[in-house]
Parts: structure tokens; sequence; C-alpha cells
């Protein structure tokens, strides 16, 4: 089953952090000392905002972690100068080998893609590894998506689904989404759909639309989970309002029979002809059909006041 995405199974991986993420003692303590924590990390960014800019493109070995690994961030971003892929990478490394644990997923990040070194998917999995024994949720769930096809290691499922239920436990959307692949799909665990359905509902709930769709198919084809076209529709339509195509179609076809949602063309013609344009075919003529009730001038028009409402570019 391959019901979305570019990789197999429809798995993601985590992508580089747009900002240092606080450290994981942020996330563990209690409600108050977390506000105090989120404080002091809050104080030091805003400081280190303040900073003369240092436009030095080669690393000391006198700096600190946590200071190389922000002025690769700068170099990656180009924050008050200009984007530097190569800098970013010798500033992002010596923070990692300090043993920085965001530096360490960062560095995996730019070696699995190739920016700012030669891509290297063995030197990536070495360090989403040293990453993920220290509890980095994103790069634990990297390194199950590099072990699910054998990118930098020996392909191995059972071990992916160890990594990415790390990650998904953790709370990582990602993790959950991959992780009810593997059970969808019986990848490195008994194939159980309901258990499947538990994680995409998990990363649905934070607004993945690829889980949506999943636990969208999973209610209308009673997957896992007790057959229900109302509960289909309404993460058909959560997805579908994100831009995913297959969900779009799905919806469509649920407005044309009437299945959780009351019969309507138009609705019917709109989504699916959205699901056309983003490249979903349409074998069944279903857009044909719900089109036929409309003049083609009618609902050319009608369909282009929908695109404006929804400010989409043709």
């Amino acid at each position: 089953m391959n019901e979305g995405g570019p990789l197999n199974n429809g798995e993601k991986h985590n992508d580089f952090p747009l900002v240092r993420r606080p450290s994981s003692a942020v996330g563990k303590a209690a409600p108050g000392a977390k506000r105090i924590l989120s404080g002091m990390v809050a104080d030091t960014l805003a400081l280190a905002s303040r900073r003369a800019l240092d436009l030095r493109e080669t690393p000391t070995v006198e700096e600190d972690a946590a200071s190389l690994y922000q002025r690769g961030l700068d170099f990656y971003y180009g924050h008050g100068r200009p984007k530097d892929f190569a800098a970013a990478a010798r500033f992002i490394r010596q923070a990692a080998t300090k043993g920085l644990v965001e530096a360490q997923y960062g560095l995996g990040v730019l070696l699995e893609n190739g920016r700012g070194l030669a891509k290297d998917y063995t030197e990536a999995a070495k360090w989403y590894r040293s990453a993920a024994e220290q509890g980095h949720a994103e790069a634990q769930n990297n390194l199950g998506w590099m072990l699910t096809e054998g990118y930098g290691v020996t392909k191995d499922d059972v071990e992916a689904v160890k990594w990415q239920r790390e990650a998904a436990e953790q709370g990582n959307a990602m993790a959950q989404f991959n992780l009810g692949c593997k059970y969808a799909d019986g990848k490195g665990v008994p194939q159980d759909h309901a258990e499947a359905a538990v994680w995409y509902r998990k990363a649905a709930e934070q607004g993945r639309g690829d889980a949506q769709f999943k636990l969208g198919m999973g209610y209308h084809y009673g997957r896992g989970l007790t057959r229900d076209y109302t509960e289909a529709a309404r993460w058909f339509q959560k997805a579908a309002e994100q831009g995913h195509a297959r969900a779009q179609r799905m919806l469509g076809l649920a407005y044309l029979l009437g299945n959780g949602v009351p019969q309507d063309d138009f609705e019917a013609y709109k989504w699916i002809r959205l699901a056309v344009e983003l490249g979903c075919e349409d074998t069944s003529g279903a857009l044909i059909v719900a089109g036929a009730s409309f003049s083609t001038e009618e609902v050319e028009r009608r369909y282009q006041e929908f695109r404006s409402q929804k400010n989409l570019s043709k």
C-alpha cells in the first residue's frame, strides 16, 4: 500500500530545523520549571540576535558548541550575511564533534542532502544515530527512514520501527505517521490496521495532511476502524484543505455520492477538479459526471470564484 508521498509506503523524514530547539530538558521539565527554562532559552536567543555579527567563515577551536551551531545556522539561512552552505557545514560539523545533539542532527541532514558538502548517506546515518541515541526525535525518525530505505545502512525494518517508535512516543508527528505506515504494511511489525489507525490519528490530530488522508481512508473502507463515511469525509476535508490531492478527490467523490456529506454536484466538481489540477488522475470520469448538471459557463464561473476565495493560483 502506497497511498501518499514520494517515499516508499508514503513515509516521510524531517528536514533541517529553522532554529535551534531548546534542549530536551525543557520538554521534559515540570510545567513551572519548563516556563523558567523556556524563558532562559528565549533570553539567550534574544541576546544572540542583538550581538554584533561575526562574519568569519572558519570556526575556531575555542568557540563553544552552541555558538558554533548558531553561526552555522546564520550562514545556512543568510541571517545578516549571504547564504553559504559550505560555511554552514563547517560550523555545524565543529559543533557536532563537540557533542551538541542539534548539530549532530543538522549535520546528518546536510550530509543526506549534499548541502555544503558531498552527499554521504553513510556518514549521515552515523550522525543521525549519534543524535538518536541521545533522544533527538527528528534524528530517530530520520534514522528509521534510512533503515527502511537502506540508505547508508543495511536495510532493517525491525530496527527502523524501534527508532520511529521512540520518536513517535515523544510526539513527533512525522514519526507517528511513519509508524502507522509500518503497521499498515506489516513492515518490521505484524500487520495491524487498528494499530496503524491509532498512530495515524495521533499524527492527524497534530495537523499532518497525509495522516488525515490515511485516517479518512481507514474510516471509508473500515480498515482498522468501524466504517463511517461521515468521519471519513471529515478527515478528507481537513487534508483536502491542506492541498492533499488524493484527499481532495475522495472528498469530491463523497459529495458526488452523498457519502457522509449531503450530495452536492458542485462541491464534488470543485474538489475533484482541484485534485486533477494537482496531478491526481480522474480515471472514473467523476469530474465529467459532477459537472454535467451545469452549463460550461456557470461551472467555470463558480469554480473560479471558489479558487479566488481560497487564494489559489492557476
